[in-house]
């Protein structure tokens, strides 16, 4: 698979661009693993998100019964709708992954999406969280990601990688790190490991949040100076009375906020509100 990629590109004059964080992947036993993880049948509709050259675009159309794959660069995307473009089941959009509406995508084939994709990785974690905003347009997640992203996904509180990301991924899913990927893998090789990552949507979320972005700036502050305590993280956003707040919470104001669970997020999340409605 390595020469071909590197023919294909080359007839295409195309040097893999990293700003778009283009790494080919040209493992087959990786390919095959992403495949079985899949688990599709002809009833289930796949989103691929940078599908490249079609390494998986091809034998997901052959599994699933329709396929949908998001190319931003203009030259693999015309490329696609040539090599694939023809096939039934498969439908190529050249365009903007972070700008499309997987609701209403969702709504058009009359059925919740099946994402199998190995991300680019400059999009990963803002994707996978636009995901999580729109979960009930998705069936399952499966992506390939750096492994450092991967692994702040699934840490636990306490440790150097839990932060805002974990939070968020946990908040609505239980994530799962499937196996870590070499950088051989891919074309051109990366620096850094990846990891193939499943997340299973939750059928309701680990906290209840009536509204979304005041949750997320309430986690956003309390991770956004680590050394701070809660205490000063949280003063600009919950003013003179963060002190009683975070006690009425059941929360140390002296704790910092890579320490608390998600549920104590939730706890400190409702307490706020209420305080607002007062």
């Amino acid at each position: 698979m390595y020469p071909s990629c590197k023919e294909i590109l080359k007839r295409l004059q195309h040097l893999p661009k990293r700003y778009l964080g283009q790494n080919f992947l040209i493992d087959e036993r990786v390919r095959e693993r992403i495949l079985h993880e899949a688990d599709l049948s002809k009833d289930d509709a796949v989103l691929e998100v940078g599908p490249g050259l079609g390494v998986l675009t091809i034998p997901l159309s052959e599994r699933a019964g329709r396929v949908i794959a998001i190319e931003k660069d203009r030259v693999l995307a015309r490329y696609l709708k040539e090599e694939v473009g023809e096939r039934p089941n498969v439908e190529i959009i050249e365009g903007d992954a972070l700008k499309v509406s997987y609701r209403e995508m969702a709504e058009r084939v009359q059925r919740r999406l099946k994402v199998v994709s190995n991300l680019p990785y400059s999009i990963a974690s803002p994707l996978v969280l636009k995901f999580l905003e729109e979960r009930e347009a998705f069936e399952s997640i499966l992506v390939m990601l750096q492994r450092e992203v991967a692994m702040r996904m699934v840490a636990s509180p306490g440790t150097k990688a839990y932060g805002f990301l974990t939070v968020m991924v946990r908040l609505f899913t239980d994530p799962t790190i499937v196996t870590i990927v070499s950088p051989r893998a891919f074309y051109p090789r990366p620096k850094v490991y990846s990891a193939l990552v499943h997340f299973r949507i939750l059928e309701r979320p680990r906290a209840e949040i009536e509204d979304l972005r005041s949750f997320k700036r309430l986690v956003s502050h309390a991770f956004g100076k680590r050394r701070k305590t809660l205490k000063n993280a949280l003063k600009p956003l919950l003013g003179r009375d963060v002190e009683e707040i975070l006690l009425s919470s059941g929360i140390d104001p002296g704790r910092r906020g890579e320490t608390l669970s998600l549920e104590e997020f939730g706890r400190l999340y409702r307490t706020f509100k209420d305080r607002k409605k007062c």
